[in-house]
């Protein structure tokens, strides 16, 4: 538990070690969230309303499979590929963090596809498997 008197803008629960953690800057929150595969829940105030108590911004439960059904192990490489997308500079209020924290976790394919329709590189097996031309 944090020093009383201290102030702590976001904590994140570890269901399976039953242990808070407490941050101050959101860009912590990003580094933990994005190395995280157990459960956990993240919690934060408003800055503006010091009194109020703390809310629940999101809740992650672990999945093996992205929203499109395929698996987060790439096939190729046999390496797990999450990725949640994100904001250019990062979100800059309260609301913009609890709307990061929501967008869902992308596969390697997924995420590939977003960024083809972007005009982007992506690797040739993900073109392949998504119906895109492949340069030989």
């Amino acid at each position: 538990m944090p020093a009383e008197g201290s102030w702590w803008w976001w904590k994140i629960y570890r269901i399976d070690l039953d242990k808070w953690f407490y941050f101050k800057q959101f860009k912590n929150v990003q580094t933990y969230v994005d190395s995280m595969h157990e459960p956990y829940e993240v919690w934060c105030r408003n800055p503006e309303l010091k009194t109020i108590p703390w809310m629940l911004a999101f809740k992650y439960e672990p999945s093996d499979y992205c929203q499109c059904g395929r698996t987060y192990r790439d096939p190729v490489k046999d390496v797990e590929f999450r990725f949640r997308d994100a904001f250019l500079d990062g979100p800059s209020n309260t609301r913009g963090r609890i709307e990061w924290l929501r967008l869902p976790t992308l596969c390697k394919y997924c995420y590939y596809l977003k960024e083809l329709n972007k005009g982007h590189w992506a690797p040739k097996d993900v073109r392949k498997e998504l119906g895109f031309p492949v340069d030989d």
